[in-house]
Parts: structure tokens; C-alpha cells; sequence
């Protein structure tokens, strides 16, 4: 019994040597970017790190262009040695996408792909978002977007899921992008 109270006393005195050291450890923060909301307002989403080394990620809101019906602009692309790689909404009526939402995935080819919950080529006023349903993107580590599909609403509006990578079982091309539901 004695061993048992010896035992118990020493684990609660190393318990609380372990705390104190812990407590007394300074923690130091360093901001990597200051959101301003000229170079993007709103990281909704987790950030990722490409095949460079590079961490990436979006904003819904902030940058530029303030076309969105919102008050807080259309979104942005950044990486963390770079704000502002891509201001979405630079394109008349919105083509490129605007509110990028849902994770950003990245296929061997190198390129990030990602949604955005409006914008479009296919500007609808029955959808969410005042410029369109929603687009899937590519995007380079510089900056150069791709819409590869503008949502109509009759195959989707506003994605909030993000991408996967995947590849046709009957096929051997290279992973591409696909949404998931």
C-alpha cells in the first residue's frame, strides 16, 4: 500500500515539474500574412502545401475586385511568399468565379484545383450567387486560372464540397479533378 501512495505521489510531483516547466515556456507567434482585405478577407478553408513546398490557400472575400454582391469583394488566391497571386472576379460578369470555397487539391501535373460558389460562364439569376452558380478552376503556382466547368444550376450551384483526384477505371490517363457531393 505504501509503494502504491509513494508511487502516486511521485507521479503527481512529476506531473506538476512537467506543468510548471510548461507553463513558464514563452510561446512565440509570428503572423505569416496580414488579410487587409485589399489582398483577401475570410480564409475559410485549410491550406495546403503543394509539391514546391509552397503553402497555399484561398480567401472567400477581399481582394480588388467588388463586383460580388457582397460588400466584402470576390475572393483571392494567395501562397504564403505570395499575396495576391489571383483576384477571382477579374473577368467581365464574373467567368472566372468568385467566393473560392472548399479545399485545394493538387494533381501530379503540379496544377491546384479548387470550386468557387459563384461566378461563371453562365450568368443565371435564379442561382445563390448574383454572377453565376459556381465554377471548378485550375490554377498554376503563379497564378494563371483555368474555369474547366461554370455550374448551370441544373448540375450543381454553389459547391461546398471540395475536390478529390481520381482517374476513369477504364481509362490510363492522369488523375483529374472531381467534385464530390
Amino acid at each position: 500500500m505504501q509503494k502504491l501512495v509513494r508511487r502516486s505521489l511521485f507521479c503527481l510531483f512529476s506531473f506538476f515539474l512537467a506543468f510548471a516547466a510548461m507553463a513558464s515556456a514563452q510561446v512565440t507567434v509570428t503572423v505569416l500574412i496580414n488579410f487587409d482585405q485589399s489582398n483577401g478577407y475570410y480564409p475559410m478553408t485549410p491550406l495546403m502545401q503543394g509539391y514546391d513546398g509552397q503553402i497555399y490557400g484561398t480567401t472567400y472575400n477581399g481582394g480588388p475586385n467588388n463586383l460580388c454582391e457582397q460588400e466584402y469583394d470576390c475572393g483571392t488566391f494567395f501562397s504564403l511568399a505570395s499575396t495576391n497571386l489571383y483576384n477571382f472576379c477579374s473577368l467581365i460578369y464574373c467567368d472566372d468565379g468568385s467566393q473560392p470555397y472548399g479545399v485545394l487539391v493538387q494533381a501530379p501535373n503540379g496544377l491546384l484545383y479548387g470550386t468557387t460558389q459563384g461566378g461563371g460562364v453562365f450568368p443565371n439569376n435564379e442561382c445563390r450567387m448574383q454572377w453565376g452558380c459556381g465554377t471548378v478552376f485550375s490554377i498554376t503556382a503563379y497564378g494563371l486560372l483555368t474555369t474547366l466547368h461554370s455550374f448551370t444550376r441544373t448540375d450543381g450551384e454553389a459547391p461546398e464540397g471540395g475536390l478529390l483526384l481520381g482517374s476513369s477505371v477504364h481509362s490510363t490517363a492522369p488523375p483529374t479533378a472531381i467534385t464530390t457531393t
